[in-house]
């Protein structure tokens, strides 16, 4: 049996729990983010629980992700404020705009083509963007005013 990005429903989920990357990931996006209540856009939201978790302290968080399952359990917190996006899609046709922060955690690696993340992310103002990858956590802040984001090794984790 041959999947296709089409008939895969990827990860499953059937919990609205946090995975364990959230524990130290969420409070370094929150001080990234400051004090100002932001509209956040999540890529690869999941079951939306870093959502959950920005907007408990404030934040107007949508997001996206290819597993519908994880989309279904993040609108039981928020209807309609996430959706089920193939980020090969067109960013033209993306539905939600106008985010002051980009946030993405645990997705690039799991990318077949990972351009098209810094590409929707782009679609927006600037903000926060977060990347981790399995070895070593990188984090990209944009502030909107030349498009360029600043990557930057934190830390390694085993």
């Amino acid at each position: 049996m041959t999947l296709s990005m089409r008939t895969s429903t990827g990860f499953h989920y059937v919990s609205e729990k946090p995975g364990y990357a959230q524990a130290y990931l969420q409070p370094e996006i929150l001080r990234r983010l400051g004090a100002k209540k932001s509209r956040v856009l999540d890529i690869g939201c999941g079951n939306g629980a870093m959502a959950a978790g920005l907007s408990q302290q404030g934040h107007e968080v949508w997001g996206c992700d290819w597993d519908q399952a994880g989309v279904d359990l993040a609108n039981r917190r928020q209807t309609g404020r996430f959706v089920q996006w193939d980020l090969n899609r067109p960013v033209e046709e993306f539905p939600f705009s106008g985010f002051e922060a980009v946030i993405s955690t645990e997705v690039i690696e799991h990318l077949f083509y990972p351009r098209k993340l810094f590409q929707l992310a782009r679609t927006n103002r600037g903000g926060v963007s977060r990347y981790k990858t399995h070895q070593y956590q990188f984090v990209g802040v944009n502030t909107g005013r030349n498009g360029n984001a600043d990557l930057g090794r934190t830390g390694s984790f085993a």
